[in-house]
């Protein structure tokens, strides 16, 4: 599975580039995987991430937690309650998903990203 996330909020935009961890089996059913990311831009108050497939393997996946590792705010979860699956093959999935929040929580530091992901 390869993958990409960006994560968009009141001051703008940031992206992971591609998820994975190396030399690491990343992506496997009923497995909780944890990345980080450091450099990442401050977004402000996240309010949605972008979920983009870059290969045709399908996966699904229960739930991505952001979080900032340098501030004071807990981590923020989004759910895939719809089950979408993704992949670059449209009759296996979708190549983006875009997965929002009700109410944003706010951030006044974005420079590292902490992502766990629930696999199906």
């Amino acid at each position: 599975v390869v993958s990409t996330q960006s994560t968009g909020g009141s001051k703008g935009n940031t992206e992971t580039g591609i998820i994975d961890n190396p030399h690491e089996d990343d992506f496997r059913k009923g497995q909780t995987d944890k990345f980080v990311f450091s450099g990442m831009h401050n977004v402000g108050s996240i309010r949605c991430i972008v979920v983009k497939a870059r290969g045709d393997d399908m996966w699904l996946f229960t739930k991505i937690t952001v979080e900032n590792l340098g501030g004071c705010q807990g981590p923020v979860t989004f759910h895939n309650t719809a089950e979408t699956k993704m992949s670059t093959d449209k009759h296996e999935g979708v190549s983006s998903l875009k997965l929002c929040l009700v109410v944003a929580t706010p951030y006044k530091h974005f420079f590292m990203m902490f992502m766990i992901l629930r696999i199906g």
